[in-house]
């Protein structure tokens, strides 16, 4: 079988969402969670880890399809949505509706398809994934992707006189949407409802990477019009470490020429995926690891979702940077940040292949 390729759109329109969003504040601490809570009530239910996305329905009909990005403006993604699974193209309400939800890709379809790629080009976690499919030029590539929608809120329940964000999921379950799946909670139920959906991600098949809680008094809401962090919470999980060992540090070159080291180590499991390789942020963050070829290493998923190093139990700090670009060897420069807390390396060669590679694979 022959490799797949894979053509962006990286100047999709853009649409200003009708109902922004704001970002949501988290906690690790459920006793945090709980004060939030008070004597609210409250609903429940997983944070999957994809890609936002936002649909619009007038007259029983699918009209509007876009990416959250900023939560204000996002990109126009309607020729893919149809391929969605999850995505009814017509429901059987005819007023104005605006779901939020989650694109995702299983894990499953994540290692089938990264299979496909060579090894440079492999995406680093379903999250990167369904982010790159989701802007496709081709809606039929799109499709092999087999990307599911899962609605977390029907957006303006409150103009359809729906009176908590519970009623909104089971309407949008009774037009056809498969809602993530939810609990109206108390403070009293929370520590049992927390425990209950921690022990369904182990097996599921899907990315999850917290939960999320919403209250049900939506005065604030009703006022502003947004989902912002006076109305809803996310339960970030604590984070798996594991040790592994070093075995390469390769040099990636973005579509802008930066060059990024990519740590590459023996294969761990976790939080239901096996990983190879971690993207480090900059060329500081490998000089303060000490990374050397062989070195014990500890790796975690940061929210149990992108790999990071997170630590160095040998340092034998023997890894090299690059003199000239790892791919079209150009003359390299270095760039530090103002406070010398980051190093950034890139190449000056407008036209090397590296950076092309990003819109033709």
């Amino acid at each position: 079988m022959g490799r797949m390729s894979r053509t962006t759109g990286f100047n999709l329109p853009k649409i200003v969402h009708e109902y922004p969003t704001e970002h949501i504040d988290n906690t690790k601490d459920i006793r945090e969670l709980c004060e939030w809570l008070g004597e609210r009530e409250g609903v429940l239910s997983m944070k999957l880890d994809g890609l936002g996305v936002v649909l619009t329905y007038d007259d029983g009909k699918l009209v509007t399809a876009a990416t959250i990005g900023t939560g204000e403006i996002g990109e126009d993604i309607y020729h893919n949505a149809f391929y969605f699974l999850g995505v009814p193209h017509e429901i059987p309400d005819k007023r104005h509706i605006v779901v939020h939800g989650e694109a995702v890709i299983s894990y499953k379809t994540f290692t089938s398809i990264n299979d496909e790629f060579h090894h440079e080009d492999k995406y680093m976690s379903p999250s990167s994934m369904v982010a790159g499919a989701i802007r496709f030029l081709d809606a039929n590539q799109t499709a092999k992707y087999e990307i599911f929608f899962f609605p977390f809120e029907l957006a303006n329940f409150y103009e359809l006189d729906y009176v908590s964000m519970s009623e909104g999921l089971k309407f949008l379950r009774q037009q056809g949407f498969t809602p993530v799946e939810w609990r109206v909670i108390s403070r009293e139920g929370l520590n049992e409802a927390v425990d209950y959906f921690t022990e369904k991600t182990h097996n599921y098949p899907y990315p999850v990477d917290g939960l999320v809680l919403a209250r049900t008094d939506c005065m604030f809401r009703e006022i502003t019009g947004k989902r912002c962090s006076s109305y809803v919470k996310a339960l970030k999980w604590e984070d798996e470490i594991v040790m592994t060992t070093l075995r390469d540090i390769e040099w990636s070159v973005s579509r802008k020429g930066l060059v990024s080291p990519v740590a590459i180590f023996d294969l761990v499991d976790i939080a239901g995926t096996t990983i190879y390789k971690a993207e480090l942020p900059n060329l500081r963050v490998l000089q303060i690891l000490e990374l050397g070829i062989g070195d014990r290493i500890l790796i975690r998923k940061e929210n149990m979702v992108v790999p990071q190093i997170v630590g160095n139990l040998d340092r034998s700090n023997n890894a090299e940077s690059p003199e000239v670009c790892p791919v079209c060897e150009s003359f390299i420069y270095y760039t530090s940040s103002t406070d010398e807390q980051s190093v950034y390396l890139y190449c000056t060669n407008d036209h090397c292949p590296g950076r092309n590679a990003h819109e033709t694979n």
